[in-house]
């Protein structure tokens, strides 16, 4: 038996489709505290890269922006 899968959000990024499912009844408190845990993490990850490494991708992004 297959159970219906409520989808929250979905995105897609080049030929990747990513879909969110959320837990039902979240305060909005909650929210904003997993939020943060997730911004927290990826500023982690960031600052784990050297500093030229941080240049080079925020000059890529630049480049690519200016394309767009």
């Amino acid at each position: 038996m297959v159970k219906s899968i409520d989808i929250s959000v979905t995105y897609k990024i080049g030929n990747t489709i990513i879909h969110i499912v959320g837990p039902q009844n979240l305060s909005e408190e909650e929210a904003h505290k997993r939020q943060r845990e997730f911004d927290l993490a990826g500023w982690l990850a960031w600052n784990t890269l050297p500093v030229e490494e941080r240049i080079k991708i925020n000059q890529e992004y630049s480049e690519n922006k200016k394309s767009l």
